[in-house]
């Protein structure tokens, strides 16, 4: 890379062909090259490769990048939320309870999801789970959408919800 393009691969680049072999399945490939990269892998790369783990189904692998993540800030939320499918599918069903128990005795939360829309000028934050808008025009909105993206066939992802 330096010779033909005059830049030195900084751990981002290094993160993206983690993910590229991870996706292509190639795990073993990613791990490989993880383990061989110059630099300290981060969050981020062990992130990417248990989400490719999880698509996969390798437990194994999974699990040691959950390890990892977990020592870098074991209140990542989404590291359980990428493990958890792991076990059950594995039928590792007390493995995931255990992970359950240790998300919360870690307080590893999700943050809330956020949408802004624009009404009229003016624009409305939307809060998962708050119902403090002072404008009950904007719910009467939100509702209506909700309801168009129903009859257009959306349905919200509530088997993320389980954990």
């Amino acid at each position: 890379m330096i010779g033909q393009y005059g830049l030195s691969p900084m751990v981002e680049h290094y993160n993206c062909l983690i993910d590229l072999f991870g996706r292509l399945g190639q795990l073993q490939e990613a791990e490989n090259l993880l383990q061989n990269m110059p630099w300290q892998p981060t969050l981020r790369t062990w992130m990417s490769l248990l989400s490719n783990c999880r698509t996969f189904c390798n437990v194994t692998l999974g699990f040691y990048c959950f390890k990892k993540i977990f020592l870098l800030d074991g209140t990542h939320a989404s590291a359980y939320t990428l493990m958890y499918p792991l076990f059950l599918v594995a039928g590792l069903n007390s493995d995931a309870m255990k992970l359950i128990e240790l998300r919360n005795k870690m307080q590893a939360r999700r943050k809330p999801g956020k949408a802004y829309i624009e009404v009229a000028q003016n624009i409305h934050e939307f809060v998962v789970g708050d119902n403090r808008h002072p404008s009950i025009l904007a719910y009467r909105k939100l509702k209506s959408l909700l309801l168009h993206l129903n009859s257009e066939g959306f349905m919200p992802l509530l088997d993320l919800l389980n954990i």
